[in-house]
């Protein structure tokens, strides 16, 4: 029992007093569980052994930076019709949402309400595509969902396209102009999902819907959503203050210009006004002096004029 106790206190007194029962598995384990908890903690993602899992520190910090911006995006299509046809944008017409900014491809779908064929707004939860078949056909396939504006809200919609594990939702205006709205997106599982989202103009949407209905029944017509230039919204924003500050400041020379001319021709007009009044009371003194001056008629022959 001695020898027992005494090799007990010699370890004790190896490790600096304290014993250490773990083994090389567990420590292993402990430290894992703490570079993850203090990582994630941090991070804003959930302590590892939880059940939910959420996205990487990389893939946050990935959605922070491309909010940063305002990216404008290509839409490329490409469909076969005896031989197989390509459209590509030669400039960037659409432009990303919030969100992963990504470039995708995939078959391109018309999506419609299965209550109402004439409703493509995807506000509904229950959709198909515009031939009437279940979007369920697209689960094995990369798919693109082509949605137009109006009835809800952009985040409603793409939820509802994402829910059909589409990988892009392109959504077009639904009225004339060129004006790119920026989609605001505030749900975490779109920011954090594995979906991209572009808006594109009416005009755009509706070439794409033409080349669905004319050719995309039995064959797929493919797209491919790639990135184009990128803006700083802060730059963005300091531009469009300097544009208002010039813009500004030149009304207000103007303004101050005419002030300037107003002025400068009424004291002319002033001027002038006061001299001729001046000469016409010239003119009737002179007149005056001169009825005042003595006069005499006289004769041709008068003495008076010897």
């Amino acid at each position: 029992m001695k020898p027992l106790i005494f090799l007990c206190v010699l370890s004790i007194a190896k490790t600096g007093g304290s014993i250490d029962t773990r083994d090389s598995q567990s420590d292993e384990k402990q430290k894992e569980f703490i570079n993850n908890g203090v990582v994630n903690t941090f991070a804003g993602l959930p302590v590892a052994g939880t059940v939910k899992t959420e996205p990487k520190l990389e893939t946050l910090l990935e959605i922070s930076d491309t909010n940063r911006y305002i990216t404008l995006a290509f839409l490329n299509v490409s469909w076969f019709d005896g031989i197989e046809k390509y459209k590509e944008d030669e400039h960037e017409r659409s432009k990303y949402g919030m969100g992963r900014v990504m470039d995708v491809e995939g078959r391109l779908v018309y999506v419609t309400d299965s209550e109402n064929e004439t409703d493509h707004s995807a506000c509904n939860s229950s959709l198909r595509d515009s031939f009437g078949r279940s979007l369920s056909l697209y689960h094995n396939m990369p798919w693109i969902a082509l949605i137009k504006r109006g009835g809800c809200d952009f985040e409603k919609k793409i939820l509802h396209v994402y829910s059909y594990r589409a990988v892009g939702a392109i959504i077009f205006n639904n009225n004339s102009g060129s004006e790119l709205n920026y989609m605001k997106i505030t749900n975490k599982e779109l920011l954090e999902g594995n979906i991209t989202s572009v808006f594109t103009p009416m005009y755009k949407g509706n070439q794409l819907v033409e080349i669905i209905k004319n050719h995309g029944e039995h064959n797929p017509v493919k797209l491919s959503i790639k990135q184009g230039m990128r803006f700083d919204k802060k730059s963005s924003l300091n531009h469009r203050s300097s544009v208002l500050f010039v813009t500004i400041s030149f009304i207000i020379v103007m303004v101050i210009s005419m002030l300037w001319l107003i002025v400068y021709y009424y004291q002319r007009f002033r001027y002038l006004q006061t001299k001729e009044n001046e000469q016409k009371m010239d003119t009737n003194k002179a007149k005056e002096a001169l009825r005042k001056i003595p006069t005499k008629t006289i004769k041709t022959l008068s003495k008076l004029l010897d």
